[in-house]
């Protein structure tokens, strides 16, 4: 027998003879992170959350930043004494942008018996972009009046909090959206690809897609083929996607509908009956500005060594690091306001503080901001004097 019952000063125990369980058979830690704000540095307190597309984790998370996976690793991981594990997984939390690492399980001669989870260490999270709605003014003495016309511009910048008050960083900004796919690091490169959109019937999608979607489904496949780009409702610039075609799915002939496989995840969502083009592979093109600072996934703003010829609502691709290049709609960090003196400067990401200069003929004004607090679009009004 195994167990045997015991009576110990009046009360009854169940005592189990058998030795310590294994390891690899304990419910524990699959993998954890602590998650820091890339602002501040402090963990993250907003509710937090890790995740990974297998059966039998379950999410946990502390008040101070730790997040991880709690498992039975032997039942999750079956294999492990012969075979190693990559797991991806997700990093989620209100108020930032979600972060996307791989877990290595290392193959274990003797699990059950040993097991390690994987410590993913000190991650930071890239808070939600902030947008800056701008109205522009004259000062008349007593009054003021709507001043159309005047430029405004991030003249200066500082990356994180304990920075705020020097000198800051005159290095150009690059604005893209829908914003990054993928971790871009120091020395990535910004090129203008060309484009072309080879003359074919229109396309629709087929059915409505929600964020993170891989697959498309187009009305007519055509001559889809991997290397093309898929554009997504290219014809509005708060919900347009470029990506990349890995594989494509005919039925039937080839100009019957089918599904398409792109590099990464859609970013925003599209409606049943959507505009899908096709852009045939593209050549190189020709290096515009490369990264002077990392930039992470969900990052809106590239800090850059110099702008080169990126135009506004250009088509750009960011390449660099582990991950395959991403096409991202490119945004300057300047603007003219309208008649009436309203602007909107392209969302920021990153940065813990601009400094935002106005001009318009012989009146200016300067002002700072700080983008620490958790708000999407912020209203900025500049007095010209």
């Amino acid at each position: 027998m195994t167990r045997s019952e015991v009576v110990a000063h009046g009360r009854p125990y169940t005592v189990s003879t058998l030795g310590p369980r294994a390891p690899g058979h304990a419910v524990q830690a699959i993998a954890f992170a602590r998650v820091v704000d890339a602002l501040t540095g402090d963990p993250v307190r907003a509710p937090a959350r890790m995740t990974a597309p297998v059966r039998g984790l379950l999410p946990r998370s502390t008040s101070d930043g730790v997040v991880g996976l709690l498992g039975r690793p032997s039942q999750v991981f079956p294999s492990l004494r012969t075979q190693p594990y990559d797991l991806a997984v997700r990093i989620d939390a209100a108020g930032y942008a979600p972060r996307t690492e791989a877990a290595v399980l290392a193959a274990v001669p003797s699990f059950p018996g040993a097991f390690a989870p994987a410590d993913l260490g000190e991650l930071a999270l890239l808070p939600d972009p902030v947008a800056l709605d701008l109205s522009t003014s004259e000062d008349l003495g007593p009054a003021v009046a709507p001043l159309g016309g005047a430029d405004v511009h991030v003249s200066r910048w500082w990356a994180t909090v304990d920075r705020v008050g020097g000198a800051g960083s005159l290095d150009p900004l690059v604005a893209v959206a829908p914003g990054l796919s993928a971790l871009r690091p120091t020395g990535s490169t910004v090129d203008t690809p060309v484009l072309v959109q080879p003359p074919e019937a229109p396309r629709t999608l087929t059915a409505g897609l929600a964020r993170g979607a891989t697959r498309v489904p187009v009305s007519a496949v055509g001559a889809f083929a991997p290397g093309d780009v898929l554009a997504l409702d290219a014809g509005d610039p708060d919900r347009g996607e470029w990506l990349e075609v890995v594989d494509v799915v005919r039925v039937g002939s080839s100009g019957s509908a089918g599904e398409v496989g792109v590099r990464f995840p859609l970013q925003q969502p599209h409606v049943a009956g959507a505009a899908v083009r096709r852009l045939a592979s593209p050549a190189p093109g020709a290096t515009q500005a490369v990264l002077t600072a990392d930039a992470l996934a969900g990052g809106r703003t590239l800090v850059v060594g110099a702008l080169g010829s990126i135009a506004v609502g250009q088509v750009v691709r960011v390449s660099g690091g582990a991950s395959a290049p991403e096409y991202q709609v490119a945004g300057l960090y300047r603007t003219s306001t309208d008649a009436s003196g309203r602007g909107r400067l392209p969302p920021l990401t990153g940065l813990a503080a601009v400094e935002i200069s106005a001009a318009a003929g012989a009146l200016a004004a300067t002002t700072l901001v700080t983008l620490t607090r958790p708000r999407t679009t912020r209203s900025l009004d500049l007095t010209l004097r």
